[in-house]
């Protein structure tokens, strides 16, 4: 039995002991829905025209999205705002949008940002139905869920998958997509940019329409001066 001098010391290593167990089962819990990544990625160059787009090519007036997988405000803003851009102007050709990373909640926004790099270089077209399904089962995502959807929307096996996700095939990619971000002054998600110049509230739908009509009138007018101009000549 223990001495009656020696109680309070072991109670505190009785309370240190199970204070430490919690730590190891804390982490365990918290591995499998944030993986670890040790591979070295290359630095990758980043190019705009190779981001994921929903839209029209052609389209007169380009937008860029910086967003994070595990951002709260990223999945109002998908749910609320995208749809009613989607309707009102992505699909009316007016303009088109570019969807870049720009991780950095928490140690799951990286693993599912190569998540989205591997179906977006796998099968492009299935890219924007899969982006949509991760915000949609944001608060469920633990490692076997998104190495099931990524099988799911690339079209390659589950031991493909969780092999390049291991690995960080695209980490590059999405340090690259970040560094972009950073030299555009994006400090948090969503970030909205129309033709390159940011958007003051990605959820204000008023602002984001006026901007594009402006354009659009600035970009009609243009236009018709342009011919005016060669039927003058």
């Amino acid at each position: 039995m223990f001495k009656k001098g020696n109680l309070p010391t072991t109670i505190f290593i009785l309370v240190l002991i199970v204070l430490i167990a919690l730590a190891v089962f804390s982490s365990i819990k918290k591995d499998d829905a944030k993986p670890a990544t040790t591979a070295t990625s290359e630095e990758v160059a980043f190019d705009m025209k190779k981001q994921p787009i929903y839209g029209s090519e052609d389209a007169p007036i380009s937008m860029t999205i910086f967003y994070d997988y595990q951002c709260p405000h990223c999945k109002q803003w998908e749910e609320e705002t995208f749809p009613v851009l989607k309707e009102g102007i992505f699909d009316k050709k007016v303009a088109n949008i570019r969807f870049v990373n720009y991780s950095f909640m928490n140690g799951s926004s990286d693993y599912l940002a190569m998540a989205g790099e591997l179906v977006y270089d796998k099968n492009p077209s299935q890219f924007v139905a899969f982006h949509e399904e991760l915000f949609k089962n944001q608060t469920n995502l633990s490692t076997t869920k998104t190495i099931d959807l990524t099988a799911k929307y690339s079209g390659i096996s589950k031991e493909e998958v969780t092999n390049l996700l291991t690995n960080a095939k695209y980490k590059g990619n999405i340090d690259s997509d970040k560094k972009e971000g950073t030299r555009l002054g994006v400090s948090g998600t969503p970030s909205l940019f129309i033709d390159g110049k940011r958007v003051e509230n990605a959820y204000d739908l008023k602002e984001i329409q006026d901007t594009v009509n402006k354009k659009l009138k600035t970009l009609q007018q243009a236009e018709k001066t342009t011919k005016t101009e060669e039927d003058t000549k």
